[in-house]
């Protein structure tokens, strides 16, 4: 029996209430507290945390990621959907490309390293939804500029996760020039499988879900989905995430009662979402923090530039009002949970470990200074909209 290891789960759990608690005091959003306390628990601080914690953080993080990325699908019900239309479409596109673009150039132009450069490209075009929702709630934000962001901001991670399995594709390939088509094609299978597994899955929880009476056996059932789910595609070579994400939407279209699968899973989410960032802090490398202050400034820079301009090139074949255009872009500046998951799947994979390490360290760094100053650029945008 590994008591260190319980002895971890429990001091994590606590500590976490009480840093969080007191930081909050200072207007420091819940995430960053997550992220500093797992700095100070972990090898870098008092090296508090058990090893065999911190060596599966790469199922916590995929485990975590897959219910993100289930209660994100929640939004694309064929009614939420036709609501977006295609100015949402365009939008969260061309945001998305613009700051995997930015991204791609600004570091491969610090580092000269194109598969370091597009391993961070891959992880940047996400959105905080955490972040970005709690704003939007807290200023009790309405009207067209509020829906728009909380459209975008939901297509923007199903966009970031179609590049990120193509990308991610190609860093399992080592980056070999003569493989580069292949791996593009294996990533395109990858999602298209993801898709097709996500979908009968989300067909079979509907009807398994008539002969389920009490909230507690449907969240029993709808957790073991979701893990089943990820698990299975993992094991077929899909993408863990756009299955659940599929899964999602699935369920979303075909249950008249879908709400009660996303609202079952919130009740039990949080402590996993603690752990799993308290785990990437812990994972931070404060060696590294020379090099990573200024490949992280490029890369701080480039994808909020990339994000900026990506919503005036998307708003070239909409009609989106100017005000829209100039502020949306700086809305959605908020990096956590699912950039912080990409991050760790990629060093997991990365033929180097070293630099592997220095990826997760360096989306770690970052998302601390998103995480501080992104609700602020999102509370700036939304009341720049609403007055």
């Amino acid at each position: 029996m590994r008591y260190e290891l319980i002895f971890s789960v429990g001091l994590i759990f606590l500590s976490a209430l009480v840093v969080s608690g007191i930081l909050r005091k200072f207007k420091v959003p819940s995430i960053t507290s997550y992220i500093l306390l797992g700095i100070a628990l972990g090898p870098a601080g008092f090296n508090l945390i058990d090893k065999q914690i911190l060596s599966g953080a790469d199922i916590i993080s995929t485990v975590v990621l897959s219910i993100i990325a289930f209660i994100l699908g929640q939004n694309f019900s064929k009614d939420n959907f036709s609501k977006m239309g295609k100015d949402l479409l365009y939008l969260s596109l061309f945001e998305s490309l613009g700051a995997v673009v930015l991204v791609s150039i600004g570091v491969y132009i610090f580092t000269g390293d194109i598969l370091f450069s597009l391993s961070l490209a891959s992880i940047s075009a996400a959105t905080s939804p955490t972040s970005v929702i709690m704003t939007v709630r807290e200023l009790n934000a309405k009207g067209k500029f509020a829906e728009m962001l909380m459209g975008t901001v939901a297509l923007d991670d199903l966009w970031s996760l179609i590049i990120f399995a193509l990308i991610l594709a190609l860093v399992r390939n080592t980056g070999d020039p003569v493989r580069i088509i292949a791996s593009f094609g294996a990533g395109s299978i990858e999602i298209i499988g993801a898709v097709i597994l996500g979908i009968l899955m989300g067909w079979t929880l509907s009807v398994v879900s008539k002969t389920i009476k009490s909230t507690s056996e449907l969240l029993i059932l709808t957790l073991g989905f979701i893990f089943f789910n990820a698990g299975l595609a993992i094991v077929l070579n899909l993408s863990a995430i756009l299955s659940s994400f599929a899964m999602s939407a699935a369920v979303s279209n075909i249950s008249p009662e879908s709400f009660k699968f996303f609202n079952s899973v919130r009740s039990v989410d949080s402590p996993l979402y603690l752990l799993f960032f308290v785990l990437a802090g812990a994972k931070f490398e404060l060696t590294m923090l020379p090099t990573l202050g200024l490949i992280g400034a490029v890369y701080i820079v480039s994808r909020m530039a990339g994000k900026i301009a990506g919503v005036y090139a998307g708003g070239i074949f909409v009609s989106v009002p100017a005000k829209t255009k100039a502020n949306l872009g700086i809305a959605l500046a908020p990096q956590a949970g699912v950039n912080m998951g990409l991050a760790i799947i990629v060093a997991s994979v990365y033929p180097d470990e070293a630099v592997g390490t220095i990826i997760l360290s360096l989306i770690v760094g970052t998302t601390i200074v998103f995480e501080l100053f992104g609700p602020m650029l999102t509370r700036y945008a939304l009341l720049k909209n609403t007055t």
